[in-house]
């Protein structure tokens, strides 16, 4: 018996909510035959609250048309789905964040444009005003029809960062249901 067979009866035991395990860059590991059993085991062998994210900038390691067949896999080309790093425009340029932040319509409009002249849907994150006036960190989903699709404003801010002293903590989550499938936003430290 293996790690990953070891490892999927401990998660179908233990596992009382759904936990998503994304494993990123996979096609780095393609050389290492150790971890690409282990990564094909559990995808094969996955406990039912276990849901695999694999991130490859290639075709996987192994075979998956098996999984393909069983309706288990959902397959996203790099034009589908644009994922941009937190505060991507801007930074963390605490102190024009007044000043970025009325910048944020127009670039999300910008950013629509793009995604509907292209087709796909876009993730990033900007300094956007609440509607009481304070600073928050807010991800969104650009849909390819141009439009915002889902908003997110980071719960957990980093205190390290300050990001306590200049954006106000969000109160829920996000999750949207999309043509391409089910999107749950977060934001580094969340």
């Amino acid at each position: 018996r293996g790690f990953a067979a070891a490892l999927c009866e401990t998660l179908q035991t233990a596992l009382r909510r759904d936990l998503v395990l994304v494993v990123d860059d996979v096609h780095a590991v393609a050389g290492s035959i150790g971890a690409v059993q282990v990564i094909e085991s559990l995808c094969r062998q996955a406990p039912p609250r276990l849901h695999l994210v694999l991130a490859s900038r290639v075709e996987l390691p192994f075979p998956i048309e098996r999984l393909r067949g069983q309706g288990q896999v959902l397959e996203l080309a790099g034009a589908d789905l644009v994922v941009l790093p937190e505060m991507w425009l801007t930074g963390y340029a605490y102190r024009r964040f007044d000043e970025l932040a009325k910048l944020t319509p127009e670039s999300l409009a910008r950013v629509g444009a793009l995604a509907k002249k292209y087709g796909y849907f876009v993730v990033g994150s900007w300094a956007e005003r609440t509607d009481d006036g304070r600073l928050a960190n807010t991800a969104c989903i650009v849909g390819p029809d141009g439009t915002v699709r889902a908003r997110y404003r980071k719960v957990h801010l980093f205190g390290p960062m300050k990001e306590d002293r200049h954006f106000v903590r969000g109160r829920a989550v996000a999750v949207v249901d999309l043509e391409i499938g089910r999107i749950g936003l977060a934001l580094c430290y969340d």
